[in-house]
């Protein structure tokens, strides 16, 4: 202890050189220190919960769900257009795969009556289409009963925390974009012959 005394007395100047030194190169590190967590990585490799979330990914898309609540008169076909372009991006983005919403659904049963994978043009053509599917149990999953409200849903394939938070920033920025080309429009302030129109 005696030597090590006489040293940090007498060498000041080399002590606060190796201490700027070792400070310097720690925060030159601090953008190399990766921040995510992946909640798989906890388990051993062979565990059941491992396996199963493996085998989750492979065959069903994932296991963590991705849910966007979409409001407005879901059977108006500008309103289920929108739903599907939204639902189009989201499954463009990487990790995600199996989305889902009412329009998807419209769009495969125009196909089937109609031979065109899209949203009709008029309203009587959604609610035609609307018919066919009112009573499956994967509508009451998908919309409100009011219509009001619409679900898109789809699987995630990673619990990688910087992966779904890249992820949901690409979805709240084309979200901003999205609602650009959209404007909001209060029927009590139409003229009598604006509101039909």
């Amino acid at each position: 202890m005696e030597n090590i005394s006489h040293f940090v007395l007498n060498q000041r100047w080399v002590i606060f050189i190796v201490v700027i030194m070792i400070t310097l190169v720690s925060i030159a590190g601090l953008p190399k220190i990766h921040r995510a967590v992946d909640i798989l990585e906890y388990f051993p490799k062979h565990s059941d919960t491992r396996r199963a979330e493996e085998m989750m990914r492979t065959e069903f898309g994932g296991s963590m769900p991705i849910q966007i609540i979409f409001k407005g008169d879901i059977k108006n076909p500008s309103v289920l257009k929108k739903i599907h372009k939204l639902e189009k991006f989201i499954d463009s983005l990487p990790y995600v795969s199996n989305t889902q919403s009412i329009a998807s659904l419209i769009s495969e049963m125009n196909d089937v009556m109609n031979e065109r994978f899209c949203i009709p043009e008029t309203r009587d053509g959604v609610t035609n289409l609307w018919f066919f599917i009112e009573n499956e149990d994967i509508l009451q999953q998908l919309v409100d009963k009011d219509n009001t409200e619409a679900l898109i849903q789809a699987q995630l394939a990673t619990e990688n925390t910087n992966e779904i938070l890249k992820l949901v920033k690409s979805i709240d920025d084309y979200l901003l974009q999205f609602d650009k080309d959209s404007s909001l429009i209060k029927v009590s302030n139409l003229q009598p012959n604006e509101s039909k129109k």
